[in-house]
């Protein structure tokens, strides 16, 4: 991962990730274009990821910031290219930080296209996409030393040319974390 990053301006900082990722799914055959399994082989995609990360605080203290995040992601797998895929995704976050509170509000949405992977249903040569669109919503408080609990809520709702690839999730997690 190459990660630069460095303030700027008034309260403000920036950073430029790039992780290059290779996944080998052994229990999983790479595929024709058709996308038919193809025997003896197992599939294996190598992902880019560039992602702006800028961050701005609002006042002396640096309780109040916002976070916006600007992402690509780009995928191809190791046979016909029926795993290929790019994404494009924005993403703001309010946050405010106490010495024992943290209260976070994050925006994101993401589009995701399969180029080799075509849509029947939709007709007209039209590929598999995703229009992605996440709420989370997030409070920690901080317990001692090293303990925090959390309390955290995520919507996502995935629109598609396919009905089967859509759908609406709402989660909420409850936790406790440590750090040493």
């Amino acid at each position: 991962r190459l990660s630069p990053g460095r303030p700027y301006g008034w309260r403000s900082e920036g950073r430029l990730d790039y992780p290059l990722r290779f996944r080998d799914y052994e229990s999983h055959p790479a595929v024709t274009s058709g996308g038919l399994a193809i025997p003896g082989t197992h599939l294996g995609t190598l992902r880019h990821e560039v992602q702006w990360v800028d961050r701005h605080y609002w006042d002396e203290a640096r309780r109040w910031f916002t976070t916006t995040k600007l992402r690509g992601r780009f995928a191809t797998d190791n046979a016909s290219g029926f795993y290929d895929s790019r994404n494009l995704a924005v993403a703001e976050q309010l946050n405010l930080r106490t010495s024992r509170w943290e209260l976070a509000l994050e925006a994101e949405y993401g589009r995701w296209d399969f180029p080799h992977q075509p849509v029947p249903a939709a007709g007209g040569g039209a590929h598999r996409g995703l229009d992605d669109w996440v709420l989370v919503a997030r409070v920690e408080r901080r317990v001692g030393l090293s303990w925090k609990l959390f309390l955290e809520y995520e919507r996502e709702s995935v629109r598609a040319a396919d009905p089967f690839d859509g759908f609406l999730a709402n989660v909420y997690t409850l936790g406790v974390t440590r750090e040493f």
